[in-house]
């Protein structure tokens, strides 16, 4: 198993440190920031995607798009249990939830999933569909638009 970690942040170089601690550094891949038509290539080459993200004031009311990308792709995901990630994952089907920071939590979500083919393809086809029919910009358009509707015909 390989762990590619895609774009960069404030936690690189420590985390960069911390392989190399734990003697792991050939098994670990940064990759730097990407530019993002490169996004694609990567989800395509990996058979589990995470969002680890700590739970926080900002995590717990925000979502990254990558969740959605991930999906769209039919790769399961492991999340953590910041609220609306978990939300999502467990309406979905398309991964498993880990406590936010519980590092052996996680790797055990992980390792799960990477054991087990047959999961791996049921979680990554939950989360496509619900892309397809839910969590998409066409579905998202058309709330807006009713709301707007709705909006209007209180004005009047």
């Amino acid at each position: 198993a390989r762990l590619l970690l895609v774009g960069s942040g404030p936690n690189e170089a420590a985390l960069k440190e911390l392989a190399g601690r734990e003697s792991v550094e050939q098994a670990v891949e940064f990759t730097g920031r990407q530019p993002f038509e490169m996004v694609p290539s990567y989800i395509s080459a990996s058979d589990v995607c995470l969002v680890p993200h700590i739970a926080s004031g900002h995590t717990n009311t925000t979502i990254p798009h990558k969740i959605f990308q991930c999906m769209a792709m039919g790769k399961p995901v492991v999340v953590s249990s910041a609220k609306p990630l978990e939300r999502i994952v467990k309406e979905t089907g398309a991964g498993l939830v880990y406590s936010s920071g519980d590092a052996e939590a996680l790797a055990e979500a992980v390792i799960r999933i990477y054991r087990d083919n047959e999961l791996a393809t049921k979680l990554g086809e939950a989360g496509k569909k619900a892309v397809g029919q839910k969590y998409n910009w066409e579905a998202e358009a058309e709330k807006l638009v009713s709301l707007y509707q709705d909006l209007q015909k209180t004005i009047k």
